[in-house]
């Protein structure tokens, strides 16, 4: 019997060792795809005026707002960055180190500076998963359908598309330069979506979760051509923001009056940088930085 209980311990050893490798290995190893050129290593000279919370010129108009709603421990702040473009090639995507891969992170701070970024969100943190259909500035990096999506076109629009129904070369033909594989839709044709109980972004992936309950968030609104908004919901922070529901954030875009709008990385990831400060309070032990993937920005 001893010796039959030293091998079941043995092989639960075994078994916990394995395991512990596979998490490692498929959560924290980096693995680098693709390095990457940096097409935007130079700052736009142009006159503007801008403040703590805008900016403004010739080309390019952003206005931030703090939203507080609710008292106490159903008090509940978010940021609204309003982003009007005369030059549509002004939003861009941009990924951790230049790189391609799993597991690639950068401190936000960094990766907008790197990027020169007026204004940022984090993107879709693409490198924790390896599906998705991934295009940065007009160049294909991942081509993995997997489910409904957000595209970026050269023209100043935005889309909501079905991965499955397509590939990423069509997408570049059709004009489309940044696309963003995250989800869900918060807002289809103006109405926000409602059925959001099951939602799970990485329901391929050994850990996952149900996304829908209270969570600080990020998201992008589409007005019209050129009309944008960024979205940044603070959380987990009792007397200063609870965070909201997938439903909740999707109301905040339909009262803003967007057209469409599309859920992303939200949680410890949901931060904003203007101007190379950050606007928001992360969820992060003492308001710090998580590395993550990839951003969307404004130069």
């Amino acid at each position: 019997m001893r010796k039959k209980a030293k091998i079941i311990v043995i092989c639960i050893i075994i078994v916990i060792v394995l395991f512990l490798g596979y998490l490692i290995n498929r959560y924290l190893i980096p693995r680098v795809e693709l390095n990457i050129s940096n097409k935007n290593t130079e700052k736009t000279v142009e006159e503007f005026e801008a403040t703590e919370n805008s900016y403004n010129s010739d080309e390019l108009e952003i206005n931030i707002e703090k939203v507080e709603k609710g008292e106490g421990k159903d008090k509940v702040t978010y940021y609204v960055a309003d982003i009007k473009l005369q030059n549509p090639a002004r939003i861009k995507r941009a990924f951790a180190k230049d790189q391609i891969g799993t597991n690639i992170v950068e401190k936000m701070s960094e990766l907008t500076s790197r990027n020169n970024a007026i204004l940022a969100i984090n993107g879709d943190y693409y490198s924790f998963r390896n599906n998705g259909i991934i295009i940065g500035e007009s160049e294909i990096y991942r081509d993995v359908p997997a489910r409904e999506a957000l595209a970026i076109y050269k023209d100043g629009t935005m889309k909501i598309y079905d991965e499955n129904q397509t590939n990423a070369e069509k997408l570049i033909k059709e004009g489309v330069k940044s696309t963003l594989s995250f989800g869900p839709v918060l807002v289809r044709n103006g109405v926000a979506e409602a059925n959001y109980t099951e939602y799970a972004v990485d329901g391929d992936n050994l850990i996952r979760g149900n996304i829908a309950t209270e969570n600080p968030r990020t998201g992008i609104g589409y007005y019209d051509k050129n009309h944008y908004c960024f979205v940044v919901v603070d959380g987990r922070k009792e007397g200063y923001s609870k965070g909201v529901t997938l439903h909740e954030f999707a109301l905040i875009f339909e009262k803003l009056g967007c057209d469409l709008a599309y859920n992303l990385d939200g949680g410890n990831s949901a931060n904003m940088y203007f101007r190379g400060k950050k606007v928001n309070k992360s969820s992060q032990p003492g308001d710090g930085e998580r590395e993550i993937s990839d951003i969307i920005y404004i130069d």
